[in-house]
């Protein structure tokens, strides 16, 4: 797993002023397993194996707890 947080200061591709990376990765295959950005121009948005979805930011402490309560819930063991 890597989390990675910056604070990027306010724009219009990051208005909360937070961009972000959180990843886990299957150390054999380098399959992303699970995943949160909002690298622009996407914008929030979680990888759940090759899908993508919307994810609704709120706080850098939600958006942690969020990524590792979505990695217990899929049975990922680090």
């Amino acid at each position: 797993a890597e989390l990675k947080v910056w604070d990027v200061g306010t724009s219009a591709h990051y208005p909360d002023g937070i961009e972000y990376s959180l990843f886990l990765v299957d150390p054999e295959t380098g399959d992303v397993l699970l995943g949160m950005s909002n690298h622009k121009p996407k914008g929030p948005h979680l990888h759940v194996g090759k899908r993508e979805e919307p994810y609704a930011f709120t706080t850098v402490d939600d958006l942690i707890d969020d990524f590792w309560r979505r990695v217990a819930e899929k049975g990922y063991v680090l």
